[in-house]
């Protein structure tokens, strides 16, 4: 696995420094000191499989490590960016595990603020009960650490999103953490940046408890960052010329042909794009174990679906989307742009990660309303039959 022991002496640096940041970061964010060991040895885990399975078969992140080591590339967007940043540990002289870690490092921070994001609705994992379930399944799905632990965009990409999750709970106070995630985002992702900048800008105008002046504040600084942020995605695409949604759509179809699998989304309808980008390969799909793993976890994802949308119903969608806005134009936003745009499977696999954390944040915090309905409810009606005080004698 290791080529030699200053590889290996490297690597445990690496992770001992991460794993020590991740759990001074968990202890800011409240995430229990045991929960961020559990999820970063299982980041770890994961990512130390991703990374010898791209040893053996190839993959973007060995290609990535290579281009580092023997090309240089100057500070641009995309995978340009990947490979002019990986050059920097590459170019003091670091092989290839400990530069993979510092990836899996990246993702693992992504967790700890994805973990601090789903807490924000007031689930906890030793509360107990259906929400405790639903935490612990969103937080350890295999996927989610598979694909965010590698040299490449990923993981840069997943630490955004948690990120801008869990300053848009509170964005009110958490501006600053908020500029930070769309920053991350910019370079890897110039698109989706903008996509966050619009879901600041559409969700704020709805959510509740913002004072007039803090609302149009943010309104007018989200809008001005939009104005920059818009053209470096279609610089990212490849024009600046386009006459409407479905050219820019189609572009960034042809620019992402490429990603390992025999299933051509771009000849299906978008409904049915939007269903394969979100929940394929399904068990009878499945070619090997990993895919059969993916499947199932797929399955999984399905059934939640159905519960997310009896969730909504009953706590009313209205009232979950002012209460989460911002995270859920993201995630609608995101999930519908992407699933267009993603040309076949072996890329729609990693890049649904970028919507899901959001949707999964709205689904757990309505599970987390439709609690406190409950409870209302079951105050409310105690207080109406509760006999008087004088009258108990």
């Amino acid at each position: 696995m290791f080529e030699s022991l200053n590889e290996l002496v490297l690597s445990a640096l690496v992770l001992l420094a991460g794993g020590v940041l991740c759990l001074l970061a968990a202890k800011r964010l409240s995430v229990h000191p045991l929960l961020a060991v559990a999820l970063f040895v299982w980041h770890t885990i994961l990512g130390t499989y991703y990374s010898s399975y791209v040893l053996v078969h190839g993959g973007d992140p060995l290609e990535y490590y290579m281009r580092a080591r023997f090309d240089y590339v100057g500070p641009s967007l995309g995978t340009d960016f990947i490979v002019w940043i990986t050059s920097l540990p590459v170019g003091l002289g670091m092989p290839f595990w400990p530069t993979s870690y510092l990836y899996n490092v990246l993702g693992a921070a992504g967790l700890i603020f994805f973990a601090a994001a789903l807490q924000e609705t007031g689930a906890r994992l030793r509360g107990g009960g259906f929400g405790s379930v639903l935490l612990g399944f969103f937080l350890f799905m295999p996927s989610l650490s598979f694909w965010t632990s590698g040299i490449g965009k990923d993981a840069i990409a997943f630490l955004s999103v948690s990120l801008f999750l869990w300053s848009a709970a509170a964005l009110r106070r958490r501006r600053v953490a908020t500029a930070i995630a769309v920053l991350m985002m910019l370079p890897v992702r110039p698109h989706v940046a903008g996509l966050m900048l619009i879901a600041i800008l559409a969700g704020t105008l709805v959510a509740p408890n913002f004072r007039a002046s803090a609302r149009w504040a943010i309104i007018a600084g989200t809008a001005i960052a939009a104005f920059f942020a818009v053209p470096l995605a279609l610089v990212y695409a490849g024009s600046t010329e386009y006459v409407g949604l479905g050219e820019f759509i189609s572009d960034l179809q042809t620019r992402n042909t490429a990603g390992g699998s025999s299933v051509d989304i771009t000849q299906m309808n978008p409904a049915m794009r939007l269903f394969t980008f979100t929940y394929r390969p399904l068990p009878n799909e499945a070619a090997g174990s990993d895919q059969l793993a993916a499947s199932v976890e797929n399955l999984l994802l399905m059934a939640v679906t159905a519960l997310a949308l009896i969730l909504v119903y009953r706590a009313g969608p209205l009232s979950v989307f002012r209460r989460f806005s911002i995270s859920a134009t993201y995630g609608c936003l995101c999930l519908g742009l992407l699933s267009q745009v993603i040309a076949n499977l072996g890329l729609a696999t990693r890049q649904k990660w970028m919507a899901l954390p959001a949707l999964l944040f709205v689904i757990l915090g309505a599970w987390q309303m439709r609690v406190e309905q409950r409870s209302r409810e079951r105050r409310m009606s105690q207080a109406r039959f509760a006999l008087p005080a004088g009258a108990r004698h």
